[in-house]
Parts: structure tokens; sequence; C-alpha cells
């Protein structure tokens, strides 16, 4: 028998004999799940490769607080809220298979909640089920312990960082996994995007109300609970359409989806063997690693509190990250040391060369001490001596180290006055443009998403997701620290790995390595200096965002410039 019509008799079965339902998590009849077929990853043979289950399930729970808020009273008389431990009420499961919802099981505690998704590996034909949560950080906490006692303590664990799970695979074959870091966006923008049959029951859940696990539900809560998992399942569902991916080959994060496409058009383009010419050596890139930081988001110092009565006004950049790939000059070789330096040694060559550098002022203070949006970031200096800071930026600090790049030393140096300064472990490599293929690449994306933007929303919201994931691959660290769990504690720690060098190495000569983490660098340092070129043109900066400037009365002329 064809696998093709294995496929399409189970299907045919489950759609019509297995009609959707909500059901208490005991009363359902899980045989039902062996009609579902088993799939391999891609690959020579299947000797060593386990058996996916072909279905989708998502798994989701509701917490509530034990108690009402309790205050302590300070010493100056200020109340602070005592923090107050949660506990499950409910939970739902949806099971989704061959492009139909097949039940919504319930309970109200996490120990039916590791019961039933043991029932379901057990019913399933395969040997590895995998089970989506959004936001699985959050509810591991509370399940974790009550899976332990069934399966034991998992097999296998990858962490962004602590206490953010992206999978978590047991010896029983059950892999968690988090679709919120696939989505990036939370679960109601997610299914509203992607414009599936159930949207999130906003309102029908009262978070403020005191439960216990034995309470009855009413058909408007019960309703809540469905949709979060029913929503989930189908969302997945229609992202794996438009990949044209299974469960084995759907990317566990959002820069998967870009990550595929840029080794495959490299590879057309000989790109590693000209990776290798311009990747530098490891104490250049953890010299990189501190240079690099995220969007500036910000709001005016001077009107924090204030109630504002003027019209407020937004201007952003279209797809910012992807236009200063398109449009900037990055290195294009290996980086040489330079000497010592002063500000305006490297903003005179800055046209030509990109340099990066441990940038040492002394006597910091800002130019102009009306001007709301200090750009110096106190979390990434390596030292600073008695700073006045606002909100985690610099209004004057008596010294300050930071490693920079010229783009971030061209902003700080306009608002910015040193007594002193000195630009030191300079480091140095002529400027072109991006390689044709990836720019070509990204402008492609770009235009598939505007013209998809007002017609198929899935086709849109994929290809928007493309797109801002575009900058995500560039930035990936070549070699990541291990992010353990105790699962004794529930504590997490950073383990530093031993053989750093040996994995930078393996990194280096990977034939898919194809782009250096620099270009990630350089993007955010460009999109930070046309930030607030855009601020200028505002006659007061009320806030920003990364890439956009809210404000009034805006200098129209300037900004069409």
């Amino acid at each position: 028998m064809k696998r093709g019509y294995r496929k399409e008799a189970a299907a045919e079965y489950i759609r019509d004999y297995i009609p959707y339902k909500m059901e208490y998590w005991e009363s359902w009849d899980y045989s039902i799940l062996g009609r579902i077929r088993t799939l391999y990853r891609r690959g020579r043979g299947r000797e060593d490769r386990p058996s996916y289950n072909d279905v989708l399930i998502m798994a989701d729970t509701e917490t509530s607080k034990k108690h009402k808020n309790e205050y302590r009273e300070e010493k100056d008389g200020t109340k602070v809220a005592i923090p107050v431990h949660n506990h499950v009420v409910a939970f739902t499961v949806s099971i989704r298979a061959y492009h139909h919802n097949i039940v919504t099981l319930w309970g109200r505690r996490p120990s039916d909640l590791a019961a039933a998704l043991d029932r379901i590996q057990d019913n399933l034909p395969g040997q590895r089920t995998i089970v989506f949560f959004h936001n699985l950080s959050y509810d591991w906490v509370f399940i974790r312990k009550f899976l332990f006692r069934i399966w034991g303590k998992p097999v296998s664990q990858l962490n962004t960082k602590p206490h953010y799970p992206i999978y978590i695979e047991f010896g029983c074959g059950v892999i968690l996994r988090d679709s919120l870091i696939l989505a990036q966006r939370k679960l109601e923008k997610w299914a509203m995007d992607m414009n599936v049959t159930h949207k999130k029951a906003v309102g029908y859940w009262d978070y403020d109300r005191i439960r216990n696990q034995y309470e009855e539900f009413t058909a408007d809560e019960l309703t809540y609970i469905e949709h979060d998992t029913l929503a989930g399942v189908e969302c997945i569902d229609a992202t794996m359409i438009t990949l044209g991916k299974d469960i084995t080959s759907l990317p566990y994060t959002a820069t998967g989806i870009p990550r595929e496409q840029i080794r495959k058009r490299g590879k057309k383009f000989s790109a590693h063997e000209r990776f290798l010419t311009k990747v530098p050596d490891l104490d250049q890139q953890m010299n990189l690693e501190r240079v690099y930081h995220g969007g500036y988001v910000h709001a005016n110092r001077f009107m924090v509190g204030d109630i504002i009565t003027d019209e407020v006004r937004d201007y952003d950049f279209t797809s910012s990250y992807p236009y200063c790939m398109c449009a900037f000059q990055y290195p294009a070789e290996k980086f040489t040391p330079a000497s010592d330096s002063t500000i305006e040694d490297i903003l005179n060559e800055s046209d030509i060369a990109a340099f990066y550098f441990l940038f040492i002022g002394t006597g910091a203070e800002m130019r102009d001490p009306g001007f709301p949006m200090p750009p110096l970031q106190f979390s990434k200096c390596v030292k600073c001596i008695n700073p006045v800071l606002d909100n985690g930026r610099i209004i004057s600090a008596d010294f300050v180290a930071i490693w920079l790049t010229e783009q971030d030393l061209y902003v700080i140096n306009k608002y910015m006055v040193f007594q002193s300064h000195v630009c030191t472990h300079v480091q140095t490599a002529a400027k072109k443009y991006l390689p044709r293929w990836f720019t070509d690449y990204v402008f492609e994306s770009f235009t598939k998403k505007q013209h998809l933007k007002g017609g198929d929303p899935v086709a849109y919201s994929i290809a928007k997701g493309e797109v801002n994931s575009l900058y995500g691959v560039t930035v990936q660290k070549p070699v990541r620290d291990d992010v353990i769990e105790d699962y004794d504690t529930g504590d997490n720690y950073v383990k530093q790995a031993d053989d750093i060098q040996d994995k930078y190495n393996r990194y280096v000569n990977n034939y898919n390595s194809v782009l250096p983490y620099f270009i990630g660098v350089w993007v955010t340092a460009y999109a930070f200096r046309n930030l607030f070129e855009l601020g200028e043109c505002a006659g007061t900066w009320v806030y920003s965002d990364t890439d956009s400037v809210y404000g009034y009365d805006w200098d129209e002329t300037n900004i069409l410039k």
C-alpha cells in the first residue's frame, strides 16, 4: 500500500466518522488515535529514525491566584503588593489531524493534564508525539512535577535563556514545544492574522476571580478555554500548509523559515567560501557580541506622568531592519587592528570603513540638557562610574567604557560631550554592500509581503513574519552557553562551554555558515542612527520604539527629504 493512500484513508475516516467534540478528559475514547498515521524525518532509511505521529496537539492551562492581593506598607507610607502564588484551575488539550479538529479535552488539575497526555501518547501508533504550548515557559512551571511523576525527568531540553525552553523531550517520546517562538506574537493576534475558524474568546474569562479546582465552569468559560487551544492547532496547521511542511519539518522558531532559504540560495553563489574571507576570529567575535545592542525604546524624560493634550502622531520606517540590510554598507573583509583613535579620526573614515572599538570617556554629559532622549545605554557599559540615569540611559557620568560601532559613535557624539576620551582596541574593515544574492532575497520577501497585503491573510501573515525574521538570521550567536534546568529545584543556570574554540571552529567550517554575525550588529546600529534622524523631525519627541517616533509639531518638509 502506498504511503499517500494510507494518509488519504486515515484522513477520510477521521473526517467522516470522528465528529469534533469538547469532552471531559476521562470520558473520551482515546483509541480513536490509533487511526493516526506516522511520519519519518527525511533521510536515508528508517532503521535509526523514530516515527512521528502525524497529528497536531496543543495544550494550555488557566491559573488563578490563591487569594486576593495583599500589600505591605513601607517606612515611607507607600504600599507594595506581596506576590501571590498561582495554581492551575483548568486545562485543555486540542487534537487536530488532516485539517480536521478531532477533540478538545478539558479538566481542572495539572495531574489530570499529565494523565491525559500520557493516555494520548499510549494510544498513538508512533514513537514520538509533539505537544505545543503557546508560551511553554509559563505552563511548564505548573505542570513539570506532574509530568516527572509519570515519565521521569526529561532526556533533552533546549532553552533560549534561563526559564525559556524551546522544547523539552521525555524518554517516553513526548516532546513539548513552544509555539510562541514560532509565531512571534500572542495567540489572540496570531489567530486574527491567520484568519482561523476559532479565535481567542476575549472577555469570556474573568482573571480577577479567585478560583479553585472543584468549581463548575459557565458555558462562556468553557468556550474560552476551548478556543485557546483550538486556535493554536488551527494556526499551526495553516502555517504548515503555507510553508509546505509537516510535523517533522516545521521550524522551531520564526527565523527557521528564512534560514532554510538563505542556506539554499547561498550555496548557489559559493557563499560559504566568501564567508570564510571575512568571518572574525574568536576574540573578535566575542567583542562583537559586546558591541551588539537591540532597538532604542524610550520615552521623553521630561514628560513622564504628564497628560498630553497636543495631537501626537507617529512616523516609522517600513521594515526598518530589512531596509538597513539593502541600503547600507557592511564590513566586507576580515577585521584588522588599528591604533588608538579619537572620535574625529573614526568619523572621518566612517563612510568607507567599518569600525568597532572600546570607547572610554570621562565627564560625560548631554550637549543639550533639554534633549529628551539620551542615547548612551547603561546596561551595555563595561564600566560606568557615578551615572545619572533616565530609565537605563545615561544623562551624565564621571566615567564610561562601552563597545561601539562607528554608527553608534555618530549618534552618541552628536548628543553627548566628554571631557576626555579615547577609542581603544580599535578594529577596522573596508565596507561594501551585502552580497546581491542576499539583498535580492530580502527585497523579494518584502515585495511578496506588500503584494499579499489585503489578500490571503495566512500567506500575508507568514510573508510578514519571514521579512521580520530576516534580521534574526543575521545575529545568531555562533556559540551559545548551555542553559541547564535543575529538575529537582526548578532553578536554571548557565553553563559556559569548555571547548568554545572547538565549537567556534565547527561553526566557521560548517558549509551552512554563510552570513557572519556582525551583519546584525551593524543592522541595529544603522537603525539606531536612522531613528534619531527621524526623531529630530519632531518638534517634541514623545516616545520611540526601534523603528517609530511619536511626537508633535513635526517638520513635514524635513521628513520628506
